[in-house]
């Protein structure tokens, strides 16, 4: 999924809109995928080279069968060992690195990969570049305390909402998950800019009772989408 100028305006437009109603800062910030999550080809690659072997074994595959498919060489060089246990070993410790390389290339293909990352890691990750975006983009800085990040991490398919320490007492319960559910919703017909302008409404529409715009509406932060 890919945001197009139009959708950086479109949500532009809304958070503009909705700071007319409220005082409080909405920032939107989007990414692609919010980690590499190098770690989980890595992991799958150890767990099949620790098993698949084991398993194949056990069945019943001989390991004469590994070492005539590399001409024989842990035989060749058994000459002071017992045979059959070099042979054993060697063709386990082949049989390993084979099942550990082919499953490492294969998850580490993206779709793959993405397909493979357990839902946690996801939800962890996603949160924790959250954190840093909420952060580094000074939504923690505004005058009153009542900064919005609404954070979408497009091809992990999640979204986190992040209010500032003057504003959750304010807001009505189930607030964010409104939000959210509408970014998921629109995330499923790849429409996520249509899902971060509903999304927008309806966290001002919360805001705005506790904090109106009032005469004096200092824009703090930038209202265009940030896309990283």
């Amino acid at each position: 999924m890919r945001m197009t100028p139009q959708d950086h305006h479109d949500i532009a437009e809304a958070v503009t809109e909705a700071e007319t109603r409220t005082s409080a800062e909405l920032v939107c910030v989007i990414t692609q995928e919010s980690a590499d999550y190098r770690e989980v080809p890595l992991a799958w690659a150890a767990v099949a080279a620790l098993m698949a072997p084991a398993a194949a074994f056990s069945l019943g595959l001989s390991p004469h069968l590994l070492t005539h498919l590399v001409n024989g060489w842990v035989a060749a060089h058994s000459s002071g060992f017992d045979a059959a246990i070099r042979v054993s070993l060697g063709a386990y410790a082949m049989a390993q690195s084979a099942v550990f390389l082919a499953v490492w290339m294969l998850v580490s293909w993206p779709e793959v990969r993405r397909f493979m990352t357990p839902a946690g890691l996801r939800n962890r990750r996603v949160h924790e570049a959250a954190l840093r975006q909420f952060v580094a983009r000074g939504i923690s800085n505004t005058q009153e305390k009542n900064g919005v990040l609404i954070f979408v991490s497009l091809l992990d398919r999640r979204v986190e909402v992040l209010a500032d320490a003057g504003i959750h007492a304010a807001v009505p319960t189930g607030t964010w998950d409104k939000a959210v559910a509408a970014i998921r919703h629109a995330m499923r017909a790849n429409k996520p800019a249509t899902g971060l302008v509903e999304a927008v409404h309806i966290c001002a529409d919360a805001l705005a009772p506790a904090f109106p715009a009032g005469d004096h509406n200092p824009n703090q932060l930038p209202n265009r989408p940030v896309e990283i």
